[in-house]
């Protein structure tokens, strides 16, 4: 996986689920790799902070236990550095996960951001091709037609096809969360075709009403 393909998918992270105002300014400090249904761990530096993400599509019995092993990992790597770390939920299901461990003499809390709490409809109209790329996390009853609709936006924002091909490379990474990478790997075909300009404007008229 590309590394600055991986640092520009925290950086949307951080700018638009952590509010980090500089994100250009953030460096990611361990190399990940995204896989459907595990463990996917973000960790980059900030100032004198470290950030861990953990983005979880299916909650789990011990997913507190696992976050403070990240913790003490971190710690013992990082020991002058402030840890921060936030669970990403994605998943369809209300989130039923613990974010504390309180007992004995150990208080320990961390934040859960659920994405449920955020607008599918405002994302995927954004202005910002960040926001937009970041909206593939979302859930669809017809998830063919959504990536159809997010890939046609990016385009219509992208100021070249060159950069539309890179957007569409993050977008390939970030598909891999919800098991959609098949579906931009079909549009990456289209790319090879010279009539995938007319593809694009058919898969727009098709995903007109999804938000209907």
């Amino acid at each position: 996986m590309n590394k600055v393909y991986c640092e520009n998918i925290s950086k949307y992270i951080a700018q638009h689920f952590l509010n980090i105002k500089h994100f250009e300014d953030i460096k990611l400090i361990k190399h990940f790799i995204i896989k459907q249904h595990r463990d996917n761990n973000i960790y980059f530096k900030y100032k004198k902070r470290i950030y861990h993400i953990k983005i979880v599509s299916k909650p789990y019995k011990n997913i507190h236990n696992r976050m403070l092993q990240n913790y003490n990992s971190l710690m013992q790597e990082y020991e002058d550095y402030q840890i921060e770390q936030y669970i990403l939920y994605i998943g369809d299901s209300v989130a039923k996960l613990k974010n504390s461990i309180n007992r004995d003499e150990l208080i320990y809390i961390y934040t859960i951001i659920n994405l449920n709490d955020f607008k599918k409809k405002e994302s995927i109209q954004s202005q910002e091709i960040s926001k937009v790329l970041l909206s593939i996390l979302f859930s669809d009853k017809n998830q063919e037609l959504f990536v159809n609709k997010i890939i046609n936006r990016v385009y219509n924002l992208s100021a070249t096809q060159s950069e539309f091909r890179e957007y569409l490379k993050e977008l390939k990474l970030l598909s891999r969360y919800k098991d959609l990478e098949e579906h931009i790997q079909r549009w990456e075909s289209f790319l090879q075709n010279s009539n995938f300009q007319k593809l694009l404007f058919k898969s727009w008229q098709k995903s007109q009403d999804i938000f209907n």
